[in-house]
């Protein structure tokens, strides 16, 4: 890896790097030795990367810990601005928009397969109750704006609409291979320009963002 780094012009600072080893949760990883450039690279559990933490057991449990952290901080500052600026419900609405729910959806492409699981359903209620008692603050019922979970399926349905215009990447291009319901069957149905989804076996496909963001572009139709 370094050397190839070198190939590249590139430089690998080993004190800023980690390694990980993911793994299922009920397996117990080995220690990994890695070296760059004569230096241990330490390893660890969990990582943030682009401001999306990673874990090694394939959870976004720490993420989203850490987003509710965060947006619970924001919610003591909302309430300050309620109780000691007399902030309008209106203006209230637009700061919870504009800073608390943009932290609440975060990367949220790659952790949309929230609240599939017991633990991630956990996580999932949380977030929707961060909005409730941003709501409650802002004087304002729980149906003024989506649900956070809604938003989330909106977002696969756009991304989804985009691979099929190619309007993403180049090398997202093929990132979807599977045929439209009209190119299997042959025939004018009403379900024409669905996509004919794979039977899942397991349910690593079930719960992946794209057998997801096909499945929400199916039920829009």
């Amino acid at each position: 890896l370094a050397l190839w780094a070198l190939d590249h012009r590139l430089t690998i600072h080993p004190l800023k790097t980690v390694c990980m080893l993911f793994h299922h949760p009920s397996h117990h990883p080995p220690d990994l030795e890695v070296f760059i450039l004569n230096k241990k690279i330490p390893q660890v559990k969990k990582h943030k990367h682009l401001g999306v933490i990673l874990s090694s057991t394939l959870t976004w449990s720490p993420h989203i810990d850490a987003l509710i952290s965060r947006s619970s901080a924001m919610l003591s500052a909302l309430r300050h601005l309620c109780t000691h600026y007399y902030f309008s419900s209106r203006c209230l609405l637009k700061v919870y928009l504009s800073f608390i729910r943009p932290a609440l959806e975060y990367g949220c492409i790659s952790w949309c397969t929230c609240g599939l699981s017991e633990g991630s359903l956990r996580s999932s209620r949380q977030l929707e109750s961060l909005q409730q008692k941003s709501l409650s603050i802002c004087d304002l019922p729980p149906s003024s704006v989506l649900s956070l979970s809604q938003r989330r399926q909106s977002i696969l349905v756009k991304l989804f609409h985009s691979l099929l215009e190619n309007n993403v990447p180049e090398h997202l291009h093929d990132f979807c291979s599977w045929p439209f319901v009209a190119d299997v069957t042959g025939r004018s149905l009403r379900n024409a320009s669905a996509i004919r989804l794979p039977r899942p076996h397991s349910s690593v496909l079930l719960s992946s963002p794209l057998y997801l963001a096909a499945s929400a572009y199916n039920f829009s139709l």
